[in-house]
C-alpha cells in the first residue's frame, strides 16, 4: 500500500510501481473502492469497526486483486491521502503487507498545493467545512482553546490538514509490533533512488532488473499527471517554490508540518 500527504511524489511511485514490469504488476492509483471501504464504519455506530469494517476492506482488496492471468505477481494500491488516517484499519485487514508512507518539505508541499491561487478548491481545503477529528484535535493542542479551526486561514488550515496526515502515519509507525515495521517512510527527494535501491526490492521484495530500473528512471523525468499529449519533461521546482511562498505559508508551514517534518525525516529511508 502507497500512502501520502498529496502533491508529494505518490503519482510518480504509483507510475514507477507501474512500469517495474507491466506484465507482472498491476497498481491501482487512488481507486474510490479501498477508501470507501475503510471509512464505511466511521459515521454509522451500529457498525462494528473490527467485525464489519476490516472484513469490508478485506473483501474488497481480494476481489479487486483477482486474477486470471499467471503471469500477474505483484499488487500495489495508492490510496488517497486522506485514506492516511485509515492505515490501521489497512493493516488489520492486511497485517502482513507493507506499506509506505511518502512526504515533503513543509513549504514546497504547501506551495504545490496552494499554487495559482486555487483559493478552496485546493485538495488540503477540501474537508474545511467539515474537519476530520484528528485535525480538529491538532489545532485544539496548538492554540490551547484560544483559536477555533473555522478562524484558521487557507494556509493555516492546509498546513494542520497535511499535518495531521504526517502524524497518522507516523502513529502506525511507533506502534508497530516489532522492531522490523511493515511501514516506511519516503521523502519526495528521494525519489526514484529510494525506490530503486529500498523500497522496491528489499521492502515490497520484488525482484528489479537493469530494464525495470531504467523504465523507473524514464518515467521519472515525465511529469507525473501527464497523459497522453499532457505528458512533458518533468522540472525540478522545490527551490522555486521556496523562493516565491508567501509569509502566511511560510508561518504556517513552522506551525504546524515543520516539527512532524522533522520526526519524518529522522525516521526515512536512507538513500
Amino acid at each position: 500500500f502507497v500512502f501520502h500527504e498529496s502533491r508529494c511524489g505518490s503519482t510518480l511511485v504509483a507510475n514507477a510501481l507501474a512500469v517495474l514490469d507491466p506484465a507482472k504488476t498491476r497498481v491501482y492509483s487512488e481507486s474510490a473502492p479501498p477508501l470507501a471501504a475503510a471509512r464505511a464504519c466511521e459515521n454509522d455506530k451500529s457498525c462494528n469497526h473490527r467485525k464489519n469494517a476490516v472484513q469490508l476492506l478485506h473483501d474488497v482488496i481480494y476481489l479487486m486483486g483477482r486474477t486470471n492471468d499467471p503471469y500477474e505477481t505483484s499488487l500495489f494500491f495508492k490510496i488517497q491521502s486522506v485514506g492516511t488516517h485509515s492505515i490501521r484499519l489497512f493493516k488489520e485487514a492486511y497485517p502482513d503487507t507493507p506499506w509506505i508512507f511518502v512526504f515533503r518539505e513543509p513549504v514546497q508541499i504547501m506551495m504545490s498545493h496552494l499554487k495559482d491561487n486555487v483559493g478552496d478548491r485546493a485538495v488540503c481545503l477540501r474537508s474545511k467545512n467539515f474537519p476530520h477529528r484528528n485535525l480538529k484535535r491538532l489545532v485544539e493542542e496548538r492554540f490551547h482553546g484560544t483559536r477555533s479551526i473555522h478562524s484558521l486561514s487557507n494556509e493555516e488550515f492546509c498546513a494542520a490538514h497535511l499535518a495531521t496526515l504526517c502524524r497518522s502515519a507516523l502513529l502506525e509507525l511507533s506502534t508497530a509490533a516489532s522492531t522490523e515495521s511493515l511501514g516506511k517512510l519516503v521523502n519526495y527527494k528521494d525519489i526514484p533512488d529510494a525506490l530503486i535501491t529500498n523500497i522496491i526490492p528489499d521492502h515490497f521484495h520484488v525482484d528489479i532488473d537493469e530494464d525495470g530500473e531504467e523504465r523507473i528512471m524514464e518515467i521519472s523525468q515525465k511529469y507525473s499527471k501527464g497523459r497522453n499529449t499532457r505528458a512533458r519533461v518533468w522540472e525540478e521546482d522545490s527551490e522555486q517554490k521556496e523562493k516565491i511562498a508567501s509569509e502566511e505559508v511560510i508561518m504556517a508551514s513552522k506551525t504546524f508540518l515543520e516539527p512532524i517534518f522533522e520526526e519524518l525525516q529522522n525516521l526515512a529511508v536512507a538513500v
